[in-house]
């Protein structure tokens, strides 16, 4: 196979997919960067064709015999570069020697202005998420979602879902679960409302419910608000009840944990599990 090779980490390509750690820069290109080979070769099995693949030449032999299998890649998209501009394109601290640039996927819909709404079934399990500001955290919930079949998450304010740290964090979850990119949290409880029977608030307050004593055997969403300040007063007045994890020592949970726990709850009553 031949393929394309860089060796000056001021050419073009290689300055303008370096650009992509920018949100504006992805959404002017809408693209973003996937890096690993775990990312990598998920997007491939999930059909995604990359517009750019960059390998480090000194790990070339390895990916190319894995990239192989892959018939529908054109020799075109693979690029061969040097350590040194690998360097400026990677993220990591530690870099396995593949990236991709990848085009902003269609499984994550922005419903500002355009509310799409869940179709009303059986088994609709939903997370709306208020103003995450970590994408590490935002990006844990979507690799939770996945793993247990939830139907949407919906996020308002939140960090970008295609910041190379959520990409990582989700760990190719990304490219399933279908998301949405609500205006505000009253669009994203729109978006869900009629597919739902109940929309439940994790919240700290004094009329919140044990999780454990909560009926999630019909459809229903849970709202999870911001690392330190929670919900806003909107979401909690939008919600149906309150909820709340039953702790021994702490009062709270990282948010991305706070999630899995409640999602656990929600999908073993409904029976998927």
């Amino acid at each position: 196979m031949r393929h394309n090779f860089i060796s000056s980490r001021q050419n073009m390509l290689i300055r303008r997919v370096a650009g992509l750690r920018d949100k504006s820069a992805r959404s002017e290109s809408r693209s973003f960067i996937a890096e690993g080979s775990t990312l990598v070769f998920e997007a491939l099995d999930c059909g995604i064709l990359p517009l750019n693949i960059f390998i480090n030449e000194k790990k070339l032999p390895y990916f190319e015999q894995r990239l192989s299998d892959y018939g529908f890649l054109s020799d075109s998209v693979i690029t061969v570069v040097t350590a040194e501009v690998y360097a400026k394109l990677s993220c990591e601290s530690a870099p396995e020697g593949i990236l991709c640039e990848l085009p902003q996927l269609d499984n994550v819909e922005n419903i500002c202005n355009n509310i799409r709404k869940l179709p009303p079934d059986r088994q609709t399990r939903a997370v709306i998420l208020e103003n995450l500001q970590d994408p590490g955290n935002v990006g844990a919930i979507i690799r939770c979602a996945s793993a247990f079949g939830i139907s949407a998450v919906v996020m308002s304010g939140c960090a970008d879902i295609y910041n190379p740290k959520t990409v990582r964090s989700t760990m190719g979850a990304l490219f399933k679960q279908r998301i949405l990119l609500a205006g505000d949290i009253r669009e994203a409880v729109e978006a869900v409302r009629g597919a739902v029977v109940n929309i439940y608030a994790a919240a700290l307050t004094d009329t919140a419910r044990n999780i454990s004593e909560v009926d999630f055997s019909e459809p229903c969403a849970v709202m999870i608000g911001n690392e330190g300040k929670g919900l806003s007063s909107q979401a909690l007045s939008l919600c149906d009840s309150e909820v709340i994890i039953p702790m021994k020592h702490m009062e709270s949970l990282n948010a991305a944990t706070a999630t899995a726990i409640i999602i656990y709850q929600m999908t073993r009553q409904e029976g998927a599990l």
